[in-house]
């Protein structure tokens, strides 16, 4: 539930003009990474070693595609489904095993 409140507070910051970063330590996995850059967060601070598999992800999608994901996963009903979501987009993209 706590992500889903900050997955709604990025998308305010980003209604109202502000850019979003996040920089407190979170546990970062590349699950997350497509939905957070289509909320429009642009600046991540990540621990070294999560560094290379977030590159990976940023560096196989568009702004547009995470965007699309974004907005599919503000339509589901709840933190399960999104992230069997996310990590079935991450298949798509062959950046998680199967």
């Amino acid at each position: 539930m706590r992500r889903i409140k900050e997955i709604a507070i990025l998308e305010h910051l980003r209604r109202q003009g502000i850019p979003p970063t996040m920089r407190r330590r979170v546990r970062w996995r590349r699950t997350y990474t497509m939905l957070l850059l289509g909320l429009g967060l642009r600046e991540l601070s990540v621990p070294p070693k999560a560094l290379l598999e977030i590159k990976q992800v940023c560096r196989s999608v568009t702004i547009e595609q995470c965007q699309q994901v974004a907005r599919r996963a503000l339509a589901m009903e709840n933190a399960w489904e999104i992230k069997n979501m996310l990590r079935e987009e991450l298949r798509k993209l062959q950046l998680e095993s199967v």
